[in-house]
């Protein structure tokens, strides 16, 4: 399986890794620290499952602002390149879950919630046994607004 760990600070990101690694040592797992990256990376290659901070915003892009641009864009735009990959969004706020389902996410993880709720998010995705595929579309995520 393979995974990408989408928040902008790198401690969540680590913590995030080594808990996947000890319970999970063969999957691989990327990291991205913005949207921009976590577009690119998509756009290069589909993964299994996206677990993302809520709380980056595509408006606050530091290097690229992505003005205009909602969550429900981003998700629509990352299931055009990979439309069986799981999304799982993460925030310490309860309160935005479901405009995170509504955005197209799969699963919503509260980061402050005990260690079990994601390891039962991540046996079901294995149970799943998703294989990635790309389709070969030309969409372009420069084009989300």
């Amino acid at each position: 399986m393979k995974i990408l760990i989408v928040d902008q600070r790198q401690p969540v990101r680590e913590a995030l890794r080594f808990y996947i690694n000890f319970f999970h040592p063969d999957w691989i797992i990327n990291e991205a620290d913005t949207l921009t990256e976590l577009l690119t990376q998509v756009e290069n290659e589909c993964v299994d499952t996206i677990l993302i901070d809520w709380e980056l915003n595509p408006q606050n892009e530091v290097s690229n602002p992505l003005p205009h641009v909602s969550w429900k864009n981003i998700i629509a735009a990352i299931r055009r390149y990979c439309p069986i990959l799981k999304i799982i969004v993460m925030s310490c706020n309860q309160e935005v879950q479901q405009d995170a389902l509504s955005a197209g996410a799969d699963r919503f993880l509260n980061k402050i919630a005990s260690p079990d709720m994601l390891s039962a998010i991540l046996a079901e995705l294995e149970i799943i046994q998703l294989n990635p595929l790309r389709e070969n579309n030309n969409i372009s995520f420069s084009n989300l607004t």
